[in-house]
């Protein structure tokens, strides 16, 4: 998939994003650029599965597969795991085959996946070889026959969040699409200062196609949701490559906004 820039109506005067606009930069701004430039920040990992059949189910069963065998291997010794990344049905290039992207914050679990498929379709591979890691893959996926797993994906071209959830003390498995987003930071529980609510946070902003702000010091408390408003109201849209998180932490997010980071440097 191309980066997109998902394209939004604002309400409002369309203030622009710097200081000499409608909004200041106060103390708390300028503390957390400060904070947030001693980081290591990485973008958000992509992985594409082509739709290599023509039965649509069965391809589907199998994306579902892969998603819960190697959810299992990555966490089964993490202990209980939950994040949510976002999902759509689309194409890697103008004119090939449609597939199934994720976007996430979670690398080993994306590494773990690709590396799978490169082993298993590369032609270079003995046969036998690949026909081996291919029943190692079948067996942990016997091994959750006992487990109670629960999938429930929205297979469109929308871009929705895809929440993962693994329960090894319960022997519980959830994979669904969540419908219950909104485009306003002071309605989720921690005000979208997490990568798995701002992920939720910016698929609802493509869905409402309005921008919802009740609380101004919410935004202000945190930089990067700082940076972002400031973005999406120069720009009337957002950039998922602008997107990154903490190479030690994947659910502390960034966004890149290099503009207004010119602007807050005036003040330090």
């Amino acid at each position: 998939m191309n980066d997109r820039e998902i394209k939004i109506e604002t309400q409002g005067n369309y203030s622009p994003g710097i200081v000499e606009g409608d909004f200041k930069v106060t103390q708390t701004v300028i503390n957390n650029y400060t904070s947030s430039k001693r980081k290591r920040w990485k973008k958000l990992d992509k992985f594409f599965f082509p739709a290599i059949s023509d039965d649509t189910e069965e391809q589907r069963r199998n994306y579902i597969a892969y998603l819960v065998v190697h959810l299992h291997r990555v966490f089964k010794d993490l202990g209980y795991t939950s994040f949510v990344n976002l999902f759509c049905v689309g194409e890697s290039e103008p004119g090939d085959l449609p597939g199934y992207f994720l976007l996430s914050n979670q690398t080993k679990f994306v590494g773990e996946i690709k590396q799978s498929r490169k082993f298993i379709l590369n032609p270079s591979i003995a046969l036998e070889s690949r026909k081996e890691y291919q029943e190692l893959i079948n067996k942990d996926l016997r091994d959750l026959s006992n487990w109670s797993i629960d999938v429930k994906i929205l297979f469109t071209i929308d871009l929705s969040p895809l929440e993962f959830i693994y329960n090894p003390d319960a022997h519980k498995i959830r994979i669904a699409t969540r419908t219950d987003i909104s485009s306003d930071p002071t309605e989720y529980p921690e005000k979208v200062k997490t990568t798995s609510e701002f992920l939720k946070f910016i698929s609802s902003l493509a869905k409402s196609q309005i921008i919802i702000c009740q609380d101004w010091a919410c935004i202000e408390s945190y930089y990067p949701l700082y940076k972002f408003y400031m973005y999406f109201m120069d720009n009337q849209s957002y950039n998922i490559d602008n997107i990154r998180v903490n190479v030690e932490d994947c659910e502390e997010w960034d966004y890149i906004n290099t503009d207004f980071d010119v602007e807050v440097q005036k003040y330090l």
